[in-house]
């Protein structure tokens, strides 16, 4: 569906490496050129009226949290920049410039045991300089959290599909995305906020301890690391 779209055709070489999900409202993922240039467009689909309202909710507010991101101190390239927005009668857009870096989602297959095995140089994390190279790329994403928590923003939607990564670079280059189901404190001196979000199914409660959990408990996956975290 997200292919048929008129506001697609301004693209080149597109590829839809994930659907859209209408169960959980998660975009569409496509991989296209704009102007010669790489970008991955985030497409929800609207595929029914009585959903429209609920997907401009979640299309605006990650349109808003990554303008207010744009301007914050010592963003760097922590996080994926935004190039372009738009919305139709398809769906709703976010266009964000990757510079060759695609999900990490693609580089990742579960095997029986339910752990995640990484293709390329992080198929191998025996070796030192793997393992260097990871936790160098993990520590930008926590700085890129470290930067959301200082404007009192949770993420809250922290996997495999919100880092960005060329897998074939030798530069740590991890980005975060991934701001749909983000939210921000009214006083960042709160502690907790009681709402809802895909990763946390029958909890409530979120707090900036839940994206360090959830840091933590990817780091874990990606290292096959078999381990229960408590909050």
């Amino acid at each position: 569906m997200a292919s048929r779209s008129r506001y697609l055709d301004k693209f080149e070489n597109l590829n839809v490496i994930k659907e859209f999900d209408s169960k959980d409202q998660s975009p569409a993922l496509i991989e296209a050129e704009l102007e010669g240039l790489p970008v991955l467009i985030k497409h929800w689909v609207q595929e029914s009226p009585d959903v429209e309202r609920t997907l401009q909710d979640i299309w605006i507010y990650e349109v808003r949290q990554l303008h207010r991101l744009k301007g914050c101190p010592g963003v760097g390239d922590f996080i994926v920049p935004i190039v372009a927005s738009n919305s139709d009668e398809d769906g709703f857009y976010l266009v964000l410039g990757t510079e060759e870096r695609r999900p990490l989602s693609l580089y990742t297959s579960k095997s029986v045991g339910g752990t995640l095995r990484l293709r390329q140089w992080v198929n191998n994390l025996k070796n030192k300089s793997n393992r260097a190279k990871l936790w160098r790329n993990i520590n930008r994403i926590s700085q890129a959290l470290q930067i959301l928590h200082s404007q009192g923003i949770l993420h809250r939607n922290l996997d495999c599909d919100s880092i960005l990564t060329n897998i074939s670079s030798e530069e740590d280059d991890f980005q975060l995305t991934g701001f749909e189901w983000s939210i921000r404190l009214q006083h960042i001196s709160d502690d907790s906020i009681v709402t809802t979000s895909p990763n946390y199914a029958g909890e409530n409660i979120f707090s900036f301890l839940t994206d360090w959990h959830d840091l933590g408990r990817l780091a874990a996956e990606i290292l096959g690391m078999n381990i229960i975290f408590n909050l």
